[in-house]
């Protein structure tokens, strides 16, 4: 019995949720020319920096959407002029990520769970906020 559940937990967290990556950093998996595997990559990573963050009024802000695991989306608050490079980036880094079968759970980045959210500029950082 407790084999059983042991092997059922193992493929269970193998299937969604688990962290890949095929170790080139995605630098040009389209083109191999970094030398590298041309293999997708899959990194559920942040690429958000405190300069993409940056903001004066709410207005600044938009909402972006990240994966943190197959099963897992987290929304994010983003410099609106930053956003569309924020999207290709993620894009890019979980393009080799396998599908899970499961359904998202949306939470926003302090970890609270919603189905709606609104970014807003809090102490000069764009933050997204479930609603």
């Amino acid at each position: 019995m407790r084999w059983s559940l042991a092997v059922c937990a193992g493929v269970l967290l193998g299937a969604c949720g688990g962290k890949t990556d095929t170790g080139d950093a995605g630098t040009d998996a389209s083109t191999g020319s970094d030398g590298g595997s041309d293999a997708a990559t899959c990194t559920y990573q942040d690429t958000r920096t405190t300069a993409t963050r940056s903001c004066g009024t709410s207005t600044d802000c938009v909402v972006v959407v990240r994966a943190t695991s197959c099963c897992q989306e987290e929304y994010d608050g983003i410099r609106a002029d930053a956003a569309q490079a924020f999207n290709t980036q993620q894009a890019a880094l979980t393009a080799g990520c396998p599908a899970c079968g499961c359904a998202a759970q949306p939470v926003d980045e302090l970890g609270v769970k919603g189905m709606t959210f609104a970014a807003t500029c809090d102490n000069g950082a764009c933050t997204a906020h479930a609603q």
